[in-house]
């Protein structure tokens, strides 16, 4: 059973983020399931890497689109990215230096940034971008 599922409740109806919005489900997805296999220390390290590589360009494309549409929350929905990168950042340098496996707490971060960022703060930007032709 999947962690995280993916329905159209939570397209932002654009067509490129959303592709992105489900790498990162998968992604979620594919550690849990490492995790439940008894595998999640050899996963956590590579999926690490592969969401932050993946984010880094996603959320460059979102804030791309919000400033070409003028989108009047740009400044604190970056301001959500920084802090969320960080948060990845410093889980990284941890997992790094103390070799803690951290799975669940990757998990737990990934788990936020979905109900709390995708599922609102993205949504949020979805009738805005429409309105401005983008889809």
């Amino acid at each position: 059973m999947a962690l995280a599922t993916w329905n159209d409740s939570n397209s932002v109806k654009v067509e490129k983020l959303d592709a992105q919005h489900k790498n990162v489900f998968e992604m979620i997805n594919g550690l849990a399931e490492a995790m439940r296999k008894g595998h999640g220390a050899a996963a956590i390290q590579p999926t690490l890497i592969r969401l932050m590589e993946h984010l880094h360009i996603h959320l460059q494309d979102e804030e791309e689109l919000m400033r070409r549409t003028s989108y009047p929350e740009l400044a604190s929905h970056q301001e959500e990215h920084r802090l969320f990168l960080l948060r990845l950042e410093r889980f990284k340098t941890d997992l790094e230096t103390t070799g803690n496996e951290g799975t669940v707490t990757l998990l737990h971060i990934l788990r936020d940034m979905i109900l709390k960022h995708m599922l609102q703060a993205d949504l949020a930007y979805s009738a805005h971008f429409n309105a401005n032709g983008i889809r």
